[in-house]
């Protein structure tokens, strides 16, 4: 999928960051976690858009640590098309499960966790919550990571559908 983006340095520092409609940190923490793309450099493109105001090295180890949520995720199959579902247990447990989990806001979590059992992909909550990659990965990782969700019963309808149609091909 093509994506238009673009950094602007002052003096080596990046100043702002935009990919398609999302600009500043979690713009850049997205291109910084690429695998793979195509990038024009211009040395003379200036703008008065200040975007970034984080140092590169703080924003270069969020985008490591990134990564590796993101990997862990994949090896899990788990993607942003994955439905998640809460797994049955009391609040006392759920917080003995997440006290090893990474800092992250709880409110955030919350607001993550109450979706959880509407049957929508990563995805789908992540566009209702006006969440962007950088803010959801680590949050599901957190999840995953603690036990605390499963994927969901409608990912197994819908692989299983589709091995009965490849086992008809």
């Amino acid at each position: 999928r093509e994506q238009n983006s673009g950094i602007y340095f002052d003096d080596g520092v990046p100043v702002h960051c935009f990919l398609d409609e999302e600009e500043g940190h979690d713009a850049l923490l997205q291109l910084l976690t690429w695998k793979a793309g195509d990038f024009d450099v211009f040395s003379n493109e200036r703008t008065t858009k200040k975007s970034i105001t984080r140092r590169m090295e703080s924003l270069l180890m969020e985008s490591a640590v990134l990564v590796d949520y993101g990997e862990f995720l994949v090896d899990n199959g788990i993607d942003d098309h994955t439905v998640l579902e809460k797994i049955p247990m009391s609040y006392r447990e759920y917080l003995e499960r997440m006290k090893d989990a990474p800092p992250l806001d709880q409110e955030l979590l919350s607001l993550i966790a109450v979706q959880l059992d509407t049957s929508i992909t990563i995805g789908e909550l992540a566009s209702k919550l006006g969440l962007s990659r950088p803010a959801w990965v680590p949050a599901i990782y957190a999840f995953v990571k603690a036990g605390v969700v499963r994927i969901g019963s409608a990912n197994r309808s819908v692989r299983e559908e589709q091995q009965l149609l490849l086992r008809e091909l």
